[in-house]
């Protein structure tokens, strides 16, 4: 068998269009998200509305991500006692780790995290404020009690250090169609600086039917009705990602979460 790594550059590219199969099933992933859309709109409380929004998007990625991920909704806390906004998804290694608490809504000790996802029905300003909030607040965990990386790992890098993946996914957007994507990146851009927050603490941020935006590089792509091209390269960048940060991450270190059990022992004797 040729071995992938004795290919020339050229022979590694990738087709310029992706395999029909796949091109069809992100096809199908979108028209399934307006569906599930659509029927949340008759919901009129919000909590209900909240967990038929986010169970698309949790039961794609059971389905499509590698069978050691497991997929749940709820919060985060580090050796230190921080935690982290409820989060609609939480992706993390479900063979090496454990939640803490396992539920209706989980809870994830900080070194298991891989990516997470905040979902909105419609993406606008004030969703978007209350994202970075939730973003920053997030970013200020400190697994291993250590401060998360923000950019790519380098040779040097350590097995107790953590970077998170960040999705804002919404499923509509109040900007008009015309020119979504510069419009989108710009209101996004406008709106941390204005409200003092980091635009990098979200990774990508992802509208249904319009497209995906890489707020770090400045970049987005179009998703022209059903294509499914904005879902594609997310899906793309979140499994790379959590496949790579979970073969250079440690597993969780339990017993930083328990305390000083010694405490209280007493000799028998």
């Amino acid at each position: 068998m040729l071995m992938l790594e004795k290919l020339s550059r050229r022979e590694r590219r990738p087709p310029a269009k992706p395999a029909d199969v796949v091109a069809a099933k992100f096809a199908a992933a979108i028209l399934q998200f307006s569906a599930d859309f659509l029927k949340t709109q008759r919901f009129k409380h919000a909590l209900t509305k909240g967990e038929e929004r986010e169970g698309p998007v949790r039961d794609f990625l059971k389905e499509n991500l590698p069978d050691w991920s497991g997929v749940v909704s709820g919060e985060v806390v580090d050796p230190l006692g921080n935690h982290s906004p409820q989060l609609d998804v939480m992706v993390f290694d479900r063979i090496r780790n454990i939640p803490i608490h396992a539920g209706g809504a989980a809870i994830l000790p900080a070194e298991a995290l891989l990516a997470s996802f905040e979902i909105k029905s419609v993406l606008t300003k004030a969703e978007v404020v209350d994202s970075l909030k939730a973003a920053t607040l997030l970013r200020s965990l400190r697994p291993f009690k250590r401060p998360l990386i923000r950019e790519d790992r380098g040779q040097t890098s350590r097995s107790d250090q953590c970077r998170y993946f960040h999705v804002l996914f919404a499923y509509h957007s109040d900007l008009s169609e015309a020119d979504w994507l510069g419009c989108e990146y710009t209101r996004f851009v406008e709106t941390a600086r204005q409200s003092k927050l980091d635009p990098s603490s979200i990774d990508r941020i992802y509208v249904a039917k319009r497209g995906l935006i890489h707020p770090a590089r400045n970049r987005g792509v179009s998703e022209s009705g059903d294509d499914g091209l904005g879902l594609m390269n997310l899906f793309s960048h979140l499994l790379n990602f959590v496949v790579r940060e979970n073969g250079n991450r440690a597993s969780a270190p339990y017993i930083q979460y328990f305390g000083r059990l010694g405490t209280g022992w007493k000799n028998l004797r």
